[in-house]
């Protein structure tokens, strides 16, 4: 079962991705943070995650934090930035993320792109 952290400072985004996910839960083990402090200490003191989906902007603790403290704790996990404001995030991440999607994301497209980098619920 993939384990995913899935990270969102605005608590109603947040619990869109949960409801729109909901269907996957028999397969995926998902684990909500409603801020980049939270996510970090998810990553820190949980089990290692497969995936970790994060929102860019959030005050205090950016999702390039989240992603750059992710890649030394848990270099296999597989990094997905969700965010609104693509132009220069998707400059400044693109060497830490394995994929960039825009919001709004359709459970589909999310769903494909966790699937595609992280097909087996491990990275090899």
């Amino acid at each position: 079962m993939k384990r995913i952290l899935f990270v969102d400072d605005d608590q109603m985004v947040l619990d869109g991705i949960r409801n729109t996910m909901f269907h996957f839960r028999r397969k995926w083990e998902m684990v909500f943070a409603n801020s980049g402090e939270s996510a970090l200490r998810h990553i820190a003191e949980d089990p290692p995650f497969d995936v970790i989906v994060t929102d860019m902007q959030m005050p205090k603790v950016d999702g390039l934090k989240v992603v750059f403290d992710a890649k030394i704790q848990q270099p296999r996990a597989v990094c997905i930035v969700l965010s609104g404001y693509s132009r220069y995030e998707s400059l400044s991440a693109t060497s830490v993320v394995d994929a960039f999607l825009p919001k709004p994301c359709s459970r589909s497209d999310l769903h494909d792109t966790i699937e595609r980098l992280c097909p087996s619920g491990a990275k090899p």
